[in-house]
């Protein structure tokens, strides 16, 4: 009886139910979208750049001082390599200088660098290691990553690399301040450019972790530990950390999103305004599922009015009602779903292009995103507004229900 009432108006309830497919489609489109930027976000800090954990001198995280180095690291770091829920671990050194272009360089006049100086990070880890946590290889766009032997040159992030109007082959000029109070001071050719996506680091350069300590006269001190554990899932990692905290404490163990919590932030900010779309789109879907059934009813009063007097209770007039609301979403969930369904493998296939200048994508937090963003499919964004689109139809199907099942038979069998 459902199914026939919803019949009558064929065209009234194919809009309806298409209307209600599209609210799915787009929340589904809208959580891909989110769930892309979030998944690009945390590669772009955590897998190029500062792994999942960080294990450092208690106050290195507030102080970011180079005396703050980490006690006994040598040790610390084969303990870490040997346990069995460590995929890869490396010591860091992190620095700021001044870097400029070799005088005389490419036609430049002698002194002019100093002219053009660009304080950046500085960067000394091992090569091989790095690779391996933070796949900086493959961020490379030109170049060599691993040098020669024999080498001494520099790899650099291609904004400080533009900054400075340097390439592949150009000598750069590297002046940071020591330990022991000095001015330590080099010229390198650079190897190789790179581009992580974080701004931090596509503003330094990546030294061989024992020049740098040469460097800034570090001896064989190194700033923070980093690890990447055999699994990226939250509870593995935070396992780890708990783990950790009781073998080092005498050390600061941080997870990744006490490292960069401006990205989580981000993150909810992303997944709470998703969940504000679903919310206005599944009110507009409200208003459709409203207006399609009371109309229906109203159409219908002289016939209800029958069925009331025949002797067919108020409860069964409301599951009626409810009934014809349910099928509706349910046609509207098929359609949605599918549609979705492509539109999440478009965007998980092709992707959005969002380039601004230079073929870049846009930044969030001090990450550039990747110019084409790519979607992500997750079971809640398609879970959600389904379930979501249900609760709306049955809610919406209440005040038409409830008018029906109020009816007097008398007085709707007399209505024209």
């Amino acid at each position: 009886m459902a199914w026939r009432n919803l019949a009558r108006h064929k065209r009234r309830s194919a809009l309806t139910a298409v209307a209600m497919a599209l609210v799915i489609a787009m929340s589904m489109m809208m959580g891909s979208m989110m769930a892309g930027m979030a998944q690009n976000m945390t590669e772009a800090i955590v897998d190029r750049s500062i792994g999942h954990v960080h294990l450092n001198h208690k106050g290195y995280p507030e102080t970011i001082s180079p005396y703050d180095a980490v006690p006994d690291a040598t040790a610390t770091l084969a303990a870490l390599r040997a346990r069995p829920d460590v995929k890869a671990a490396t010591g860091r050194l992190n620095a700021f200088g001044l870097f400029s272009k070799d005088a005389g360089h490419d036609g430049i006049a002698a002194g002019e660098h100093l002219a053009e100086g660009v304080v950046g990070g500085i960067l000394g880890t091992d090569l091989t290691a790095e690779a391996e946590l933070t796949r900086l290889d493959d961020r490379l766009t030109r170049g060599t990553y691993l040098p020669a032997p024999g080498e001494d040159s520099v790899l650099i992030g291609y904004r400080l690399a533009q900054e400075l109007k340097v390439d592949v082959g150009a000598r750069l000029v590297i002046v940071a301040p020591a330990l022991d109070g000095s001015t330590g001071n080099v010229i390198l050719p650079v190897r190789g450019v790179f581009n992580t996506g974080t701004n931090r680091m596509d503003k330094s350069v990546v030294l061989d972790l024992a020049r740098a300590q040469e460097l800034t006269v570090q001896g064989d001190q190194v700033h923070e530990l980093v690890v990447v554990t055999q699994s990226n899932e939250r509870a593995n990692i935070e396992a780890f950390v708990a783990s950790a905290k009781s073998a080092w404490p005498d050390l600061a163990v941080r997870p990744w999103w006490e490292i960069q919590p401006e990205v989580v932030e981000m993150m909810a900010m992303s997944d709470g305004f998703n969940q504000l779309f679903i919310l206005v789109v599944m009110a507009v879907a409200a208003f459709g599922v409203i207006n399609t059934l009371l109309m229906s009813v109203y159409e219908r009063t002289r016939e209800l009015g029958v069925m009331r007097a025949i002797g067919m209770r108020p409860g069964q007039i409301v599951r009626l009602v409810l009934t014809e609301s349910l099928m509706l979403a349910s046609l509207a969930a098929v359609l949605g779903v599918a549609l979705g369904g492509l539109i999440d493998l478009y965007m998980l296939k092709v992707g959005v292009h969002l380039a601004v200048a230079d073929g870049e994508g846009y930044q969030v937090s001090g990450i550039t995103l990747d110019p084409v963003l790519h979607g992500a499919i997750r079971a809640q964004d398609i879970l959600l507004p389904t379930a979501a689109l249900f609760i709306v139809a049955a809610i919406g199907a209440l005040w038409p229900a409830l008018r029906a099942a109020r009816l007097d038979p008398i007085t709707a069998i007399r209505q024209d």
